[in-house]
């Protein structure tokens, strides 16, 4: 049962509140999610389209042993020296080494070549059938000159020096000539040869020497 004092007083509580313009709100209070553990959270991880090579990685056995250094030296080839050979002159072809690049023509039948490839030494040609005759290079040796005279020997041109009976018993000719050879540079001597037989064998001799003096030539 109310008093009249209690009651005196809600009265008054109620005329306070609305004097001045209170207004209670009763607020709900938010509550926070909790993952169960039959929860889980999924993320997506986006993947590259393209992936780095993987690196091959080659192992080099390293040699720390002296003598299977020197093993393993051993085993590898010495590198080879290349030493160059002179190419044989064919058959047919005297090659003057005192005028390079000039070469005569000859008949291997009639005659030999005995020059000393490849070392460098005067040129010579023996004749197969007549042991006294040679076909020679005479080089510019300052001879003093007989009478001379001009030939034409196929188209190559030469003064040619006759010496009869020197030494006695043979006779000898010497040919210069005259630089008529097509493509040979003349800032190198003139070529001089020389052809020499006895007495008696002369005559066939010349013949078969100035057949191959015909010849002189820069080969192609």
């Amino acid at each position: 049962m109310l008093t009249r004092r209690s009651l005196a007083s809600a009265l008054l509580v109620v005329v306070l509140g609305s004097s001045l313009g209170c207004t209670t709100r009763i607020t709900p209070t938010a509550t926070t999610p909790v993952l169960t553990a039959t929860q889980a959270i999924t993320l997506e991880v986006p993947t590259t389209q393209a992936q780095a090579a993987t690196p091959v990685r080659t192992t080099v056995p390293l040699i720390d042993d002296l003598a299977a250094t020197q093993t393993a030296q051993a085993a590898i080839p010495p590198t080879p020296t290349f030493t160059p050979t002179p190419s044989p002159v064919p058959p047919g072809v005297l090659a003057l080494m005192f005028y390079p690049p000039l070469i005569l023509l000859y008949d291997p039948a009639v005659w030999r070549d005995e020059s000393p490839y490849p070392a460098q030494g005067s040129n010579q040609l023996q004749a197969v059938q007549r042991e006294t005759c040679r076909l020679a290079v005479a080089g510019g040796s300052g001879m003093n000159p007989g009478p001379t005279e001009l030939l034409t020997l196929g188209d190559i041109a030469y003064s040619r020096t006759t010496y009869v009976n020197d030494p006695p018993g043979q006779t000898a000719a010497l040919y210069l000539e005259l630089a008529s050879v097509p493509d040979y540079d003349y800032a190198n001597p003139a070529p001089v040869l020389a052809l020499v037989a006895s007495s008696a064998d002369w005559e066939a001799c010349q013949a078969l020497g100035e057949t191959v003096l015909a010849t002189l030539q820069v080969p192609n």
